[in-house]
């Protein structure tokens, strides 16, 4: 399962709207118990490349929901569709993916 969230209106505080992240739920049985444990990654692209804000939260939340996080890939300097090709952070995330 999936979750995209992406900014539905800009403020005074805002990239323009330029930040939208992913986050990946993954969940697989435990041979030691019933229960599962959820897993996440964290992908984002920004124009800016400040995410410590971003990071704060993802890793509350991972705390608060106990689930692991897996990894983080966080790209800035992307200002428009297809500027993130060839860029190093796409084949970290490419890389990230094939673990999962």
């Amino acid at each position: 399962m999936g979750i995209k969230d992406c900014p539905r209106s800009e403020s005074e505080y805002s990239t323009l709207g330029g930040i939208c992240g992913y986050s990946f739920l993954t969940t697989s049985p435990s041979a030691s118990s019933s229960f599962k444990e959820e897993e996440s990654v964290l992908l984002m692209a920004a124009e800016g490349f400040e995410f410590e804000e971003a990071e704060y939260w993802y890793d509350r939340l991972m705390k608060h929901l106990g689930w692991t996080s897996l990894g983080k890939v966080l790209a800035g300097g992307v200002m428009e569709a297809g500027a993130i090709e060839g860029s190093p952070k796409l084949q970290e995330a490419e890389a990230l993916g094939e673990k999962l």
